[in-house]
């Protein structure tokens, strides 16, 4: 500025909107423009409301869904200044993402691990230093079972399949009709909240039963086909539990609560110990697990979990474990 009018008076002029409240809440804005002579002249131009888009708009807790944004402030490259979104799902910050020279981002967050099953929580873009956001909902889907075979006579063993249940918990019922056929060692959900387990279909008239499994208080559903037949009787498969530290003590690596493993070896009689941190990977001299050893684990606070498959509660500090 000042800007030069050609012979008719005409003139064109690029101006770059200000990021202030006003033009950040959207809506009509003025531009007034005033010559040396004081004439004047007004126009309105209508700001665009940012909005968000999900994709996948529904997923379970740990996994990944991609935030789309547009029409948010844009980031110029004229004058420096830059323009940034906190995401937050729920209420609680996940990331911050800047905008493009054209108010546009894109960017890759992951639903909470705590978030549960068969619920809705609010995905927020809030534009930094101002009270403008855009929102959308994403859901969880429900606690979910599958049984295999799904039709079959009574006394076939049975492998159901769990997902969306509370990660690290152990399941503590899992029920055919009316009957209770959990195993003896009840088995415990990993990090994503997924399981399997075993079990030989009770003896039923031919019909449809109901089948359920509860773990972390959350329960699924689904249902079996007995067929008319004599009844068998399969063996069950017995998988054993990981022995892999990282995976075995997975659900005290996953909050960073686990601080250093000891063991004594009685056949060598050496000292062996495991420590998650990434250094130590190589160090470590405890390589697996081994059932009937005496194990010491140190935490950094109280936490009740599963650990090969079997509910325990732990103190802060040493814990004498038995494995």
């Amino acid at each position: 500025y000042p800007i030069t009018f050609d012979a008719d008076g005409n003139w064109t002029a690029s101006i770059i909107l200000p990021v202030t409240a006003e033009v950040v809440a959207g809506g009509p804005v003025t531009i007034r423009a005033v010559d040396d002579q004081g004439l004047m002249r007004t126009t309105q131009i209508t700001i665009k409301v940012p909005s968000i888009s999900l994709e996948p708009a529904s997923g379970r807790a740990n996994t990944n869904f991609t935030v789309t944004g547009k029409d948010f402030p844009a980031s110029s490259t004229a004058t420096g200044a830059g323009s940034q979104v906190t995401i937050s799902y729920g209420g609680a910050i996940q990331k911050i993402v800047s905008a493009d020279a054209g108010g546009r981002f894109l960017i890759t967050v992951q639903v909470p691990a705590g978030t549960s099953p068969s619920s809705n929580s609010t995905v927020r873009a809030r534009v930094v230093g101002f009270d403008r956001s855009a929102t959308a909902i994403h859901s969880v889907p429900g606690a979910e079972i599958t049984v295999s075979p799904e039709v079959a006579v009574s006394g076939t063993a049975i492998t159901v399949s769990g997902e969306g249940f509370p990660p690290n918990a152990v399941v503590t019922s899992v029920r055919a009709g009316n009957i209770t056929v959990s195993s003896s060692s009840a088995p415990t959900t990993d990090g994503q909240g997924k399981f399997v387990s075993f079990f030989s279909m009770p003896v039923f008239s031919p019909g449809v039963q109901t089948i359920t499994a509860t773990a972390g208080g959350i329960t699924g559903v689904t249902t079996f086909a007995v067929l008319e037949g004599a009844a068998v009787n399969e063996p069950l498969p017995t998988p054993p539990p990981s022995s892999l530290p990282a995976q075995a003590l997975e659900p005290l690596t996953l909050g960073e609560n686990l601080i250093r493993v000891w063991t004594f070896d009685n056949s060598t009689k050496t000292w062996e110990f495991y420590d998650p941190r990434p250094a130590f990977a190589k160090a470590n001299t405890i390589k697996t697990m081994v059932p009937g050893r005496i194990y010491w684990l140190r935490l950094n606070r109280v936490q009740t979990t599963a650990l090969n498959g079997k509910g325990v509660l732990l103190f802060e500090g040493w814990n004498l474990l038995p494995w």
